[in-house]
């Protein structure tokens, strides 16, 4: 089968489907072509017995200035955290809170065994600071580490190792916080400016507002593309797809024979989702674990924000593993339950585990973090553009305005011209 388009995305993830949505909008004829059955990439949700899982426990920043160009945010019915951590550590248990969004909360939070009087005001500083600073003016930044800006601002050890590392690990996927400055400042500006959030139904409904926005019959679903060259593309199954644009919307590296892998590794990530009859906490607060020789990073009660993400009287509950293990599912869920038991009580031995999900490619690590995208950043060829949050930094943010640029390039500076199966490209197939 030979189809004809003016436009062909591979990969209906994110940036795929944005990058989609402004050819669409350009008047072209566009077809998304994904190996899976699924629209979203890494941010879908799987419906398990009632249970609403996605892929990895992620949460929507809505200072994104992408997402709020692109997500309707009242459709997405939208279920907020309260800024801050329940902190624990053993049997001890304390709530940390960021006390510019809950100033109620201040004396609490000074009280608590986590941050000192002088953290707390280097950490209103650092807002002030984020607050008058543009996402430009933060990324032209040297590029030191994390680690060494939070102690060069004067942070305690005390505040870094009980509230910051774990938070910023179960962010950035990597326990040195070797990640740069400027990654840091950019996603703290953006937890200081608007909630934390997800929709009431999980992440997955981010994909399908994009998908909506599509004409029908632009998705194609389990094509598994295995060559590429200007102007057409083939599939295992043996389908030809022919455009003068298109668009490399997935990791490219086995796609395109002369692309150099430049963004590697990727960071991974363990996420095991348990069913529960009571809560271990209450709050809508992320849970972060501190301790040099803990397996948990982070705990959510996903339920203490949406009761939708669960059958009626059951909690959701989402347990992230950072540490690379080689522990099988039954082994790794025992070990966690273990763990999590001597702080929230023998009740956690009652947990059911659901689903867990070993995610190897949870967050492409760049040699740069940017924020930026020239015209040559997402063109790899004439005729074929690149999209993913890989060129720039693992975000939500990132991964839709790569989509956007890949689409305005594209649409800038192809040249329609009839298609030719002699390109001078065909080099760029993998065979």
């Amino acid at each position: 089968m030979q189809e004809q388009v003016d436009a062909i995305v591979v990969g209906a993830g994110m940036a795929g489907l944005v990058a989609a949505q402004h050819l669409t909008e350009a008047g072209k004829t566009v077809r998304i072509i994904e190996k899976g059955k699924q629209a979203g990439g890494r941010v879908r949700t799987d419906v398990v017995d009632g249970y609403r899982l996605d892929r990895g426990f992620q949460v929507l920043l809505t200072a994104y200035p992408e997402a709020q160009r692109y997500f309707d945010y009242n459709a997405l019915d939208l279920r907020e955290f309260d800024s801050g951590a329940l902190v624990f550590h053993g049997r001890q248990h304390q709530l940390f809170y960021n006390s510019q969004r809950h100033r109620d909360r201040f004396v609490e939070t000074l009280r608590s065994d986590i941050a000192t009087l002088r953290d707390l005001t280097i950490l209103m500083r650092l807002a002030s600071r984020w607050k008058r600073s543009s996402v430009e003016d933060l990324f032209n930044q040297d590029q030191i580490t994390t680690r060494k800006f939070l102690d060069k601002q004067g942070f305690s050890k005390r505040f870094i190792d009980r509230f910051l590392e774990p938070f910023l690990i179960g962010i950035f996927l990597e326990s040195e916080l070797e990640t740069p400055q400027r990654m840091f400042e950019f996603v703290m500006k953006m937890f200081s400016e608007a909630p934390a959030a997800i929709p009431a139904k999980g992440m997955g409904v981010l994909a399908d507002q994009l998908v909506a926005k599509l004409p029908e019959g632009s998705l194609v679903f389990d094509e598994e593309v295995r060559n590429i060259r200007t102007g057409s593309v083939k599939t295992r199954s043996g389908k030809i797809f022919e455009a003068p644009i298109i668009i490399m919307a997935t990791d490219p590296t086995n796609m395109l024979r002369n692309y150099v892998e430049e963004h590697q590794p990727y960071r991974s990530v363990a996420n095991l989702y348990f069913s529960a009859d009571q809560a271990p906490y209450d709050q809508p607060l992320i849970g972060l674990n501190y301790g040099g020789s803990r397996w948990v990073n982070n705990v959510a009660v996903l339920t203490n924000l949406s009761k939708e993400l669960a059958p009626e009287g059951k909690h959701l509950i989402s347990v992230s593993v950072i540490r690379d293990t080689e522990h099988g599912e039954r082994d790794l869920q025992k070990i966690v339950k273990s763990e999590l038991a001597q702080s929230f009580g023998n009740s956690v031995l009652d947990w059911q585990l659901i689903r867990s999900y070993f995610i190897a490619r949870a967050l492409p690590s760049p040699s740069m973090f940017d924020i930026e995208l020239d015209d040559q950043d997402v063109t790899y060829h004439k005729g074929i553009y690149l999209a993913g949050d890989y060129l720039l930094n693992g975000s939500l943010q990132a991964a839709l305005y790569s989509g956007r640029r890949a689409a305005e390039v594209a649409i800038k500076s192809v040249v329609e011209t009839p298609l030719s199966s002699s390109s001078s490209a065909d080099e760029d197939s993998p065979e």
